[in-house]
């Protein structure tokens, strides 16, 4: 589609939303697939993102819808995440069920995010004032919930909003994200590469 198209498909959109037409029943819906590749340090990073004492390689599936508000400038996203380590030899003692890894964990997730599109259509999410909440399903971690702090994912939607694909931005100020306990404490930090793409959902289409 030649760039006219593509302003012109904008404008009408921000247009009905000044006009009150695209509310809260008609905000921008997508289901989405994210890949992640996660490196969690409970010492955190250096400056240069060198990691401080030990971590954790954690692949990560997330499958989830998101509600983008362009009148509102923010991202109202659900999710379930299936996060995987790796495992290492039994423990002594160990009982035949189990070992006590948990080497597949699964978390429920529910986030706000600051929301910016930009007039080629190109965008960034990031956590900012906002966080990302996540609970915790089976395991250790069972009924726990962790607060996400930091990260930012910038992508690029269709001529026609109809999906969009993105991946994490490689800006050094959001690179490292913060993992809080539920009192509040830091539990440690994660970098993650992340690609994700999303398909606009649409009620009632006619």
């Amino acid at each position: 589609m030649r760039r006219s198209a593509i302003a012109v498909g904008l404008i009408t959109l921000l247009a009905a939303f000044a006009n009150g037409t695209a509310l809260a029943g008609n905000l921008l819906s997508f289901k989405f697939v994210m890949q992640q590749s996660c490196i969690f340090s409970q010492a955190g990073f250096t400056d240069e993102f060198d990691i401080i004492g030990g971590g954790n390689l954690n692949p990560i599936t997330v499958i989830g819808s998101i509600d983008l508000d362009i009148g509102s400038g923010l991202a109202f996203e659900v999710d379930q995440a299936i996060l995987q380590s790796a495992v290492g030899p039994p423990p002594p003692g160990s009982p035949p069920a189990g070992t006590g890894q948990f080497p597949v964990q699964l978390y429920v997730s529910q986030c706000i995010f600051d929301f910016h599109l930009s007039s080629d259509l190109s965008f960034t999410i990031a956590h900012k004032g906002h966080s990302c909440h996540s609970t915790g399903q089976n395991g250790p971690n069972k009924g726990v919930t962790f607060t996400n702090v930091g990260g930012k994912v910038a992508g690029q939607f269709s001529p026609e909003f109809e999906s969009f694909v993105g991946g994490t931005a490689a800006d050094k100020l959001t690179l490292v994200e913060t993992v809080l306990l539920p009192d509040g404490n830091p539990a440690g930090q994660r970098i993650c590469a992340t690609t994700m793409q999303g398909v606009r959902v649409i009620s009632n289409r006619k």
